[in-house]
């Protein structure tokens, strides 16, 4: 396999964030850019049920903006191997923390805390 962050740079066509984009490999990069084409106005009709309304044409520019930052986030991720409360083993069943950042981690220790407090 070839290291993702060598090759050619991608170009920010988008305008994404400097500080996402700079976190990003050239292949998340590449997905985003990819995954944005391919979600264009025209191409709403293989998103959709075909009964149902087309969007405006704004909401699908945040739809589109959103599943291209979810692919390339997870492609990053997945690069990494950061995939919080999943175990390595791929049981998201797994209760596990180790891999969420630590301000993560400290949100949901309280949040299971208060959980256990109340009964549930």
């Amino acid at each position: 396999m070839t290291n993702p962050n060598l090759g050619q740079p991608v170009k920010n066509k988008h305008k994404v964030p400097k500080k996402q984009w700079n976190k990003w490999t050239n292949h998340a990069r590449r997905v985003f850019n990819d995954m944005f084409y391919s979600l264009r106005p025209s191409m709403q009709f293989a998103f959709l049920h075909p009964a149902a309304i087309a969007a405006p044409k704004e909401h699908w520019e945040t739809t589109r903006w959103n599943v291209a930052w979810q692919a390339a986030s997870a492609v990053n991720d997945k690069r990494e191997g950061r995939l919080a409360g999943v175990k390595p083993d791929g049981n998201p069943r797994a209760k596990t923390l180790k891999r969420m950042p630590k301000s993560e981690r400290k949100l949901k220790a309280k949040t299971l805390k208060r959980r256990a407090r109340r009964g549930k």
